[in-house]
């Protein structure tokens, strides 16, 4: 809550006009994210200048505006407008008032998963006091004031999450407590700016670390406050910490766990949220909690309360009553481990096991990850449904570590993921979907809702005209629409059988995807038409075919140019047909497929009118009688080069070739 003349006495702003309103629910300085009522602050933001955008948060009903020149063309009527010389030094020096003010304890938190050390330690405290949470990390000072936003003076904790400048903000907001629940991997640079907080404590405060993490532990010889260690005893090293959680057990619907504290145990405790990492920042909200005089038994009480965070192992009702996992938050390696390790624990008879996967943060990109993550989704997992390049080498790896090929899919639109994922989900199966907002999982999460209506549980994405566009450095882009692409597969296919007789057998459908699609991306676009109807893809040559596979695209692949017999084994190794239309290429890939074991699937390419490749059309039948010996050949038809001429039909080895075998 922001009162006007606070505002005015900590920032020296100055009124455009008569005031409107006095009280303000909260700050917005996105104008995308404005609710009436709100004070407009007229921050830079990745939009632009927020001055920019002041008629257009009048418009949408803001009672009051922050900023520097008000345009004085506006109609200011019913509106606040305060004039101020700094927005950012404004409203910094607002929140430093406000807390000093209402006499508001702050709560620093830093590190991997604070989100839900936030919520534990609001649960914790409000079984005694009012306590204020802030609903999204602070990584500036200029987050400090909109974190605050809402805070009232009867609030006697402000709980708030830190990353980015840390020191900056504890000096500017002195919290009493700093809790660091640990470093990610890949956040070890972080370190530096967590310490900040242990050292900015004064030596009447608390520093709350976790025991597990070395670096973290190590925190306590800058602290000048006393310090208070948690820790799981599945390190190993956690049995030195003031409060153990031991004898964990991931169960399906919550986390079960003893606790020991000093010389005390405390048997049989659990929490509702799913995998054993979310336990660091419970045990950092029950030693905060002490500190404040709540005890053990009150808070283990209160935390079974929790409400799991919004994309963060978060249980919903799929699809055919199936349990839905959304974990879209984010993607790390580390979190992606996390959440395999969390779903070998929840198999129920007679139930599968669905992990799909988006991708992961860039840093995690490496060769070894993706080998790594795998080997773990072959053996955590019954179906892997893989979207993306990324996840498809995930895919190859699981495969490669034996996991079979038929229970791995990948799929490049959230479309498609969603049709792989929700096939046959019953009751007693479990769908995880892992992935961040760059891979649109929350679509695929939606998607598989049992009622699409009940989108609130679900991460909330900020909706720009930008929005599908990763890193853009241009302001031009090209973006194609899979959804489209198989929208129009579907179209083509059923068009090419809509007069089909009963009795008939169907027209097959191939795309070319030639020249990485035409540029549209062949991977991309073929994989998506494959799994919307296409019977085959047609790409110029051996090495386009290879890229298909090793890009995860299994739907049968035609190499519509000239392949080499020196190139056979390559082809045969890879699955893939390619086409002919000399006797010495064809013996020479009969011999290859010989050698390896396999049969070569090729089709007779006839020259119908282009003049480029193929067979006189009066030379396909010499040519056929001149393969009458070969033995690993498998004729699937013959390719026409033009529909102007059509050859005749010819025969081999029982194979019946037509014209146009493939549409």
């Amino acid at each position: 809550m922001i009162n006007l003349y606070h505002l005015l006495d900590a920032a020296t702003g100055q009124l455009f006009g008569e005031p409107a309103a006095v009280v303000f629910p909260d700050f917005c300085a996105d104008i995308r994210r404005l609710e009436p009522g709100q004070l407009y602050a007229a921050l830079p933001t990745e939009l632009g200048d927020g001055h920019r955008f002041i008629g257009e948060a009048i418009a949408r009903g803001a009672a009051g505006v922050v900023c520097v020149d008000p345009p004085a063309q506006l109609d200011w009527t019913g509106v606040t407008c305060v004039v101020v010389h700094d927005i950012r030094a404004a409203l910094l020096q607002w929140a430093v008032y406000a807390l000093q003010r209402y006499g508001t304890t702050v709560i620093a938190l830093a590190g991997a998963d604070t989100a839900v050390a936030r919520e534990a330690v609001a649960r914790v405290l409000r079984t005694r006091y009012r306590a204020f949470k802030s609903s999204a990390p602070c990584r500036t000072r200029d987050d400090l004031p909109l974190a605050l936003g809402r805070l009232e003076p009867e609030d006697q904790f402000a709980i708030l999450e830190l990353a980015g400048d840390v020191a900056e903000i504890v000096a500017a907001v002195g919290p009493m407590v700093g809790a660091v629940t640990g470093i990610a991997e890949g956040e070890e640079h972080r370190a530096g700016a967590y310490r900040a907080l242990v050292e900015g404590l004064p030596p009447e405060g608390l520093a709350v670390l976790n025991y597990d993490d070395d670096v973290t532990r190590n925190m306590a010889g800058a602290a000048r406050a006393p310090v208070l260690t948690f820790g799981l005893d599945t390190s190993g090293l956690a049995y030195g910490s003031d409060l153990l959680a031991y004898n964990i057990k991931p169960l399906r619907y919550r986390t079960a766990f003893d606790l020991r504290h000093d010389a005390r145990r405390y048997l049989g405790r659990w929490i509702p949220l799913l995998g054993t990492h979310q336990l660091y920042g419970v045990l950092a909200g029950m030693l905060v909690g002490l500190a404040y005089e709540t005890p053990i038994e009150e808070a283990t009480q209160a935390l079974t309360d929790l409400t799991p965070i919004r994309g963060r192992l978060c249980p919903l009702e799929g699809v055919g009553g199936s349990l839905l996992v959304d974990d879209t938050h984010d993607a790390t390696v580390e979190s992606t481990l996390r959440a395999l390790a969390w779903l070998e624990q929840a198999r129920e008879p007679d139930g599968r096991l669905i992990f799909v996967m988006g991708g992961i943060e860039a840093a995690g990109w490496a060769r070894q990850n993706l080998r790594a993550l795998g080997r773990r989704v072959g053996g955590a997992a019954d179906v892997f449904v893989a979207q993306g390049h990324m996840a498809a080498q995930v895919g190859r790896a699981a495969v490669d570590a034996g996991m079979d090929p038929a229970r791995v899919h990948v799929t490049f639109s959230p479309a498609d993921s969603v049709e792989q994922a929700r096939a046959d989900l019953g009751p007693h199966d479990v769908v995880l979907v892992k992935g961040g907002a760059s891979a649109r999982m929350d679509q695929v999460v939606r998607g598989l809702l049992d009622d699409p209506a009940r989108d609130a549980a679900l991460v909330a994405r900020p909706q720009d005209a930008g929005a599908g566009v990763q890193a853009a450095w241009r302001p031009s882009w090209v973006e194609v629409d899979l959804d489209a692409v198989a929208h129009n597969v579907r179209r083509l296919k059923a068009h090419a059988n809509q007069d089909r007789a009963p009795d008939s057998p169907e027209v097959a459908l191939m795309v070319v995807v030639r020249a990485n699609a035409y540029g549209h991306g062949a991977a991309e676009v073929g994989t998506t038409a494959a799994l919307n109807g296409a019977d085959y893809l047609g790409v110029g040559s051996l090495e386009e075919g290879v890229r298909l596979r090793e890009a995860g695209v299994d739907a049968p692949i035609l190499v519509l140019g000239y392949t080499p017999g020196w190139m056979a084994r390559q082809a045969i190794v890879h699955g893939l047909t390619v086409t002919l239309f000399d006797r010495e290429t064809a013996r020479a890939f009969d011999r290859a497929a010989g050698e390896v074991g396999a049969t070569a699937r090729v089709h007779v390419k006839v020259d119908t009118g282009l003049g480029r490749l193929g067979l006189p059309p009066d030379d396909v039948a010499r040519f056929f009688r001149g393969l009458h010996d070969v033995k690993s050949l498998e004729f699937e038809g013959c390719t026409p080069t033009s529909p102007t001429r059509t050859p005749p039909n010819s025969r081999a080895r029982g194979s019946s070739c037509t014209p146009s075998g493939t549409c």
